[in-house]
């Protein structure tokens, strides 16, 4: 054998060689490969430890955790409470500040649609606060009191008052008094305020245009024509007659 023939057997031989070791170490195909594990998706990742991070500064300003976690389920449907948000978004948007009311019955997804809007938003988290806990809240801070300050309180940037309505109704009427400082104050400052309340109508006079029952009471009613005539003028009032989504999926 020549030279050069035995140069052409010894490549044909090294390039078998190297074929048979590529496929032990390539899976056989006729048996199934294990697919590459995708990519990691860091715009997901990022998004949720940003809900993550934002749901601890939320329960450090006394939200509950029921509707945090209404409001971060994989199966919570926007469209259910789309003027709640639209109303709460447009808070944000205007970067003004301002006044929303969101009335409903109870069960119509005011509170976890608060919640939702804080877990979405760029801003910061704002206080939450059940109506109950501020009227009972003192005005200055005195040694042995629980709780924040009625002047704290004033002077957040943003608050949510939870479930107005529920609160005692002193024979002096000072929760009336109250409820329109906080309304004043918030809106004078260029500050966020959001009320809920289980009252779904503003007056008699738009319960009665509804065909409501002459028994129900109205935000009027409970909190006199000057906290209305003020919610007129800085406020919006965002009602809905939706049942219960308590235990919908």
């Amino acid at each position: 054998m020549s030279e050069t023939d035995f140069s052409a057997v010894l490549s044909a031989a090294l390039a078998k060689h190297a074929d048979r070791a590529e496929s032990r170490q390539r899976p056989d195909d006729r048996q199934g490969s294990t697919p590459a594990a995708p990519p990691p998706d860091f715009a997901a990742q990022a998004r949720a430890e940003r809900v993550s991070r934002r749901v601890k500064a939320m329960a450090a300003n006394g939200w509950e955790r029921r509707p945090i976690e209404a409001a971060r389920s994989e199966g919570y449907g926007e469209a259910r409470v789309s003027g709640y948000l639209d109303a709460l978004r447009r808070l944000d948007r205007s970067r003004l500040g301002g006044v929303v009311v969101l009335a409903g019955n109870p069960g119509s997804g005011k509170t976890a649609a608060t919640a939702r809007w804080a877990i979405m938003r760029d801003d910061h988290a704002p206080r939450f606060l059940r109506a109950a806990e501020f009227f009972r809240s003192s005005r200055y801070t005195r040694e042995g009191d629980e709780g924040e300050s009625r002047d704290r309180l004033l002077k957040r940037p943003a608050l949510v008052l939870d479930d107005a309505g529920t609160e005692f109704a002193d024979a002096s009427g000072s929760y009336r008094t109250d409820l329109d400082e906080l309304v004043d104050r918030f809106y004078a400052d260029g500050r966020i305020l959001v009320v809920t309340t289980n009252i779904v109508w503003a007056t008699p006079r738009q319960r009665d245009a509804a065909k409501g029952g002459a028994d129900e009471i109205t935000f009027s009613d409970r909190y006199g024509e000057r906290v209305v005539d003020r919610l007129r003028e800085c406020g919006q009032w965002v009602s809905s007659s939706a049942r219960s989504m308590r235990g919908a999926p």
